[in-house]
This record gives structure tokens, C-alpha cells and sequence, in this order.
């Protein structure tokens, strides 16, 4: 943006003008529509962001509807903070961008999900220990898919061992149980034995 075209919006060039804002397209310049702050509307820029948006959008109500059954998600929007999803367990932030996805990661994944049973989840471990006498970060990543699939059996009763947190989690207070949908606990439920005469 010129300052000519300031000028001939009346406007000058400040520091709050100059600050990161949402643009308000509201002044006809010879140069197209223009903002506030003098930045110029550019269709083909307008018409991929809003492109962006709905793909974003539309992937966090993805994100929400599929762990909603036990997590309890709802989708907070772009202008919720950086959560895009929450719940009473769980904050999930979003991004559907293509510099952003692993893919040496993915592909380590779709290896390991080649030598998996049907029974089992495949998943990829990461660690990492930024420098000397930093705290190790430790990351599991495994399908959207199959992290709502396990999250459905672990609601719904199929594991045998309960969860035992270690040490560093030892603080941690799990008040909030998870219970298993009443019909399906009665649909698994042996019918009573009749009495033998």
C-alpha cells in the first residue's frame, strides 16, 4: 500500500495501522477496495483464504464428531484461542496444512500398520532431548481413525488391565470415569440361567 493511497483515504500510516489486524474492506480507491490501514483487496489472495478457512473448518467438525462419543468434543471455531476443539478431557488444536504433516512420520506409521493384526493399533513412539539437562519430550502418533476406534473399546470395557498412572503422573487426579453404554453392557450380558428342576 502507497501513501498515496492513504492520502486519498484521508488516513496516515501509524503503528496501529501498521499492526496485524483483520482487514476491513470498506473504501473504493482507483486502485480497487482498500482497508483502513491502505492494504488493497486482492481477489485470488480473498478467494484462497476463504478456500483455507472452510477446509479447516471442515476438518475440525471432522475431528470433533469423531472422538464426540466419548470425549465429549465440540468445536470451539478460528476464534476460540489456539483450542480448536474441547472437551471436558481434552483440548485438540487443529491443522490442516500440507507443510505441518509429517510425512516421514506417516510413513513410518503405514509400515507398522503393514505388520499389524487386525486386532491391533498401529502407533509411532517419538523422544527427543533438546540439549544437555533438558526434560525429554515424548510424543505417540497413531491414525484419527484408529485413536477413535480404540477410544470406543476402551469405553466400552474391552481391556483387562486398568490404568496405572507412573510417577511423573502421580499427581494427576483421574475423577472422571469413563462409563460403558448401558445397552451395549446389557446386549453382552448372559441371559440369567433358568433353575434346574
Amino acid at each position: 500500500m502507497t501513501d498515496d493511497i492513504l492520502e486519498a483515504l484521508g488516513a496516515q500510516r501509524t503503528d496501529a495501522a501498521k499492526s496485524r489486524h483483520r482487514h476491513s474492506y470498506q473504501q473504493w480507491t482507483p486502485e480497487g477496495i482498500a482497508c483502513r490501514c491502505g492494504a488493497v483487496k486482492d481477489p485470488a489472495a480473498t478467494r484462497k483464504g476463504r478456500n483455507n478457512r472452510k477446509r479447516g473448518n471442515t476438518f475440525e467438525v471432522t475431528v470433533a464428531r469423531k472422538l464426540k462419543r466419548v470425549l465429549v468434543t465440540y468445536r470451539k471455531g478460528q476464534y476460540g484461542g489456539k483450542t480448536d476443539v474441547d472437551s471436558p478431557l481434552a483440548v485438540i488444536q487443529c491443522k490442516k496444512v500440507a507443510s505441518l504433516f509429517p510425512t516421514r512420520i506417516n510413513a513410518l506409521l503405514r509400515e507398522v500398520e503393514a505388520e499389524a493384526t487386525a486386532d491391533q493399533y498401529p502407533m509411532v513412539a517419538l523422544s527427543n532431548v533438546p540439549g544437555a539437562g533438558g526434560t525429554t519430550q515424548e510424543l505417540i502418533v497413531m491414525d484419527l481413525n484408529d485413536f477413535a476406534n480404540l477410544l470406543d473399546i476402551i469405553a466400552d470395557g474391552h481391556h483387562d488391565e486398568p490404568f496405572e498412572p507412573d510417577e511423573r503422573h502421580a499427581e494427576r487426579r483421574f475423577t472422571q470415569t469413563i462409563k460403558p453404554d448401558p445397552v451395549k453392557a446389557l446386549a453382552r450380558t448372559p441371559p440369567p440361567e433358568e433353575p434346574k428342576p
